[in-house]
């Protein structure tokens, strides 16, 4: 599964990994029913990484954590 750099980076370098994301697609957003859905999305995928794929770590955990790409992940570029 190759992930881009500027996807993990909006989520690593964010206090809250969903919102900042959001933001930058708000303008194509055309109701709160999408905005949960693209936040439920988030969600997922933020979980499928952590706990199925392995490719992102909780340094910290919490109800906020802090993540890290594994150090033995290599990230492609497309």
């Amino acid at each position: 599964m190759a992930i881009s750099q500027k996807f993990i980076e909006s989520f690593l370098n964010s206090e809250n990994h969903f919102s900042r994301y959001l933001t930058t697609i708000e303008t194509d957003l055309e109701s709160e029913e999408d905005y949960k859905v693209q936040k439920t999305i988030c969600e997922r995928v933020i979980h499928r990484l952590i706990h199925q794929d392995h490719i992102l770590l909780e340094v910290e955990p919490g109800t906020d954590p802090t993540l890290c790409v594994h150090p033995n992940y290599v990230i492609a570029d497309e």
